[in-house]
């Protein structure tokens, strides 16, 4: 306790140490040193902190006179860490290029020693143009879609979650029974009010936390897969793959619906394995089996779109930057898309997962762009509905809308299309304007301005998902 005096002000640590004494004294368990786990984890993460900071220990000083030290020969200013020699070559490698130039032939020993074949193990990894190959669009090797997609997601406020700021308390934790016990006594009433506003910090919250991001990421490879992606990284809350351009959206959806244990399946078509996330928990063949972050965890996510002969490097920068906007200028708990088209123009823009009368807004666009052939609605009809007036119908977007969509969708003959014309326009309707008050909202809030207008981010969105599914008109 004394320890915490002297780190932290206003820790509460003499309140607690009292509470623990009356329950002791009223039949409570004896007071040991786990029961001040919460200051104990607090005082080791500061100083973990203050020694990344001050960083007192020295540099390294390249002495033998090899060259290590010097930059890497393949790694535009890293620092070389090895030499390799083979015959007359000699090449300085820093620790990334070390590891490439390796780690075919460790994996090939490993596997050797499993199957005895190593001559016939073979390594694969997918090119951006086989990525981009995989788009629906494209038929017999011939790029109509010649668009790939980097996609980086990141759990939202991951240092309160392990920190413990996110923690359930004491109060939502405790048995009925318990908390009568409590009732008991006027002492025991004192010292439940000391902890029941308490954030539950211990040993088996942080295993939990742990374990259930373990469980999240294991199950991040079938998801990317599903979706005919690659994935490159994934260790607790962070995912880095590739994908085809026309599915990342949906693949990027699932990935937060898993993460908070809503409104998700999917099943191994191999072994026939069945998990369901519903209500903050993992079922397995209809068996619950570990929770999940529950609703109130959120993700970003971060959706580079680009050429697949753009540079790789270049374009994981992107998403870097689109999952910075996407948590940063849209507040977390959203995406965010940085479309490069083939001509140069740079888009963009995205939205938080769900909007006021939108509950699912990537379903929604993908729904909203997939419907428009079979209701014949051109692409055209999204670029009139970027007039160079457009803020001045911000009040009237309904009327903008059923303006546009008279004049360029043919009027359908029988009843059963008309429904679902109509019901196309409500949902674009609502799409336009929720994603418009969002971006308004931001401009209050952050005082940032979509530009030209908050009205052009909704029909940005729509244009982005359908270039990301069809490829460029040609």
């Amino acid at each position: 306790m004394d320890v915490v005096k002297e780190h932290f002000v206003n820790s509460g640590v003499e309140d607690y140490s009292n509470a623990l004494e009356i329950i002791k004294e009223n039949g409570g368990y004896e007071v040991n040193p786990g029961a001040y786990y919460r200051y104990s984890y607090r005082i080791l993460m500061s100083k973990l902190a203050a020694i990344k900071n001050i960083r007192y220990f020295p540099g390294f000083e390249d002495t033998d006179g090899v060259g290590i030290g010097d930059a890497d020969d393949f790694g535009a200013g890293v620092k070389a860490c090895v030499i390799f020699k083979e015959e007359e070559r000699r090449d300085l490698l820093g620790a990334l290029n070390a590891v490439k130039r390796v780690l075919l032939d460790v994996l090939k020993n490993k596997e050797a020693k499993k199957a005895k074949e190593k001559d016939n193990f073979k390594i694969h990894y997918e090119s951006t143009t086989d990525i981009a190959l995989k788009n629906k669009a494209n038929e017999n090797g011939q790029f109509k879609n010649a668009y790939f997609a980097v996609l980086l997601m990141d759990g939202d406020k991951m240092g309160k979650w392990v920190s413990g700021d996110m923690a359930p308390e004491l109060k939502n934790l405790v048995h009925e029974k318990v908390k009568e016990a409590f009732e008991s006594g006027d002492e025991l009433k004192k010292a439940w009010e000391k902890l029941v506003d308490l954030k539950s910090i211990q040993p088996a919250y942080h295993k939990g936390l742990s374990r259930t991001l373990g469980i999240f990421s294991s199950l991040v490879e079938k998801v990317v897969e599903k979706y005919d992606g690659m994935l490159v990284y994934c260790g607790g809350d962070d995912v880095l793959a590739l994908l085809p351009a026309d599915r990342v959206l949906e693949c990027a959806n699932d990935l937060r619906k898993l993460y908070t244990g809503k409104d998700f399946e999917i099943e191994d078509s191999k072994d026939g394995i069945k998990f369901e996330a519903k209500n903050g928990v993992l079922w397995n063949n209809e068996k619950p089996i570990a929770p999940l972050m529950g609703e109130k965890a959120s993700m970003s996510a971060g959706i580079a779109v680009v050429n697949h002969k753009f540079p790789l490097q270049v374009a994981l920068q992107m998403a870097r930057e689109a999952e910075k906007y996407a948590k940063d200028t849209l507040g977390r708990n959203a995406f965010a898309l940085l479309v490069v088209r083939r001509s140069g123009q740079i888009t963009r823009v995205g939205a938080n997962w769900y909007l006021d009368n939108v509950p699912d807004v990537p379903k929604a666009l993908l729904d909203l762009v997939n419907e428009m052939e079979d209701l014949k609605v051109s692409h055209r009809s999204l670029y009139k509905l970027l007039p160079v007036d457009l803020p001045l119908f911000e009040n009237d977007i309904d009327k903008l809308v059923d303006y546009v969509l008279k004049r360029s969708v043919p009027k359908p003959k029988d009843e059963e299309k008309k429904k679902q014309l109509e019901e196309y326009k409500q949902r674009l309707k609502n799409l336009i304007t929720a994603v418009n008050t969002m971006y308004k909202n931001l401009e209050n809030k952050k005082n940032y301005h979509y530009q030209p207008h908050s009205l052009n981010a909704p029909i940005d969105l729509l244009l982005s998902v359908r270039l990301m599914k069809r490829g460029e008109e040609k």
